[in-house]
C-alpha cells in the first residue's frame, strides 16, 4: 500500500511538471503575458494533458514521456510557419559544425541505406580520402559497434572524436567477397561551402555554393 501511494505521488508530480512545461511553451510561443491567456488556453492545455495521460496509460507499448513532449513541441511549431522548427539537442552539434565549417573526424559524406551507413564520397584531403575509401563502401562496424539500425546522428557521433585518435572501420566493398578492416586516424576536416567555381566567359563567373557557414566569405 505504501509503495502504491509513493507511485501515485510520483505520477502526480510528473503530471504537474509536464503541465507547467507545456504552459510555459504556450506562453513563449504566442508571446502573451500570463494575465492575458484566459480560461480558454487553460482548457486547451488540460485537453492536451488528458490525451498525454491516455497515451501513457493505455498505449500498447511503454512510451518515453520526452518523446511525447518533443512531438507536441514539433506539432506546435508546425502550426506557426515553415521557418519555425524544433531542433533536438542531438542535432545541435551537427548544425554548429556546418556553421563553423570544420570538425574532427575522418571526412566522409554518408547516407543510410537499408539501415546501414553507406559512403557517398570521401571529402578531398581528409583521412578517408588518403586511405582511398570509396563511394558505395558499406560500413558494417565502427570499432566494435555494429552499425545496422543506427540513426544518422549516432553514426556521426561515433565517427567524430578527438584529434589524432583512431577508429577502426569494417567495410563491405562492392565486388569484394570479404570485409575490409581500415584503421583511420581522425583529423581536422574542413567543410567547403564552394563546390566548384569557374569563368563562363570574360564577364561571367559561375560559383556552386553548397551552403553558408562562417568560412564562406573567405572561400
Amino acid at each position: 500500500m505504501k509503495l502504491k501511494i509513493v507511485k501515485l505521488r510520483k505520477l502526480r508530480k510528473i503530471t504537474c511538471l509536464i503541465f507547467l512545461f507545456c504552459f510555459f511553451i504556450f506562453i513563449v510561443a504566442f508571446n502573451r503575458p500570463l494575465i492575458q491567456i484566459g480560461t480558454n488556453a487553460y482548457s486547451e492545455i488540460r485537453r492536451f494533458l488528458d490525451v498525454f495521460n491516455a497515451v501513457r496509460d493505455f498505449y500498447v507499448e511503454d512510451i518515453n514521456p520526452k518523446t511525447l513532449i518533443d512531438g507536441a513541441i514539433v506539432g506546435l511549431l508546425n502550426k506557426l510557419d515553415p521557418h519555425s522548427v524544433f531542433i533536438p539537442a542531438a542535432q545541435i552539434e551537427q548544425i554548429d559544425e556546418e556553421y563553423e565549417g570544420a570538425y574532427t573526424g575522418i571526412g566522409i559524406e554518408f547516407i543510410l541505406r537499408d539501415k546501414y551507413p553507406v559512403i557517398i564520397a570521401p571529402i578531398p584531403g581528409t583521412p578517408a580520402d588518403r586511405l582511398r575509401l570509396r563511394s558505395g563502401d558499406l560500413i558494417l562496424k565502427l570499432d566494435d559497434v555494429l552499425t545496422f539500425g543506427l540513426k544518422e546522428s549516432e553514426v556521426r557521433s561515433l565517427l567524430h572524436g578527438e584529434l589524432g585518435s583512431m577508429i577502426r572501420l569494417t567495410i563491405k566493398r562492392p565486388d569484394f567477397e570479404d570485409p575490409l578492416i581500415v584503421n583511420v586516424i581522425r583529423d581536422r576536416v574542413q567543410i567547403k561551402s564552394i563546390r566548384c567555381a569557374f569563368m563562363v566567359n570574360e564577364g561571367v563567373g559561375y560559383i556552386n555554393l553548397g551552403r553558408f557557414s562562417k568560412s564562406t566569405h573567405d572561400e
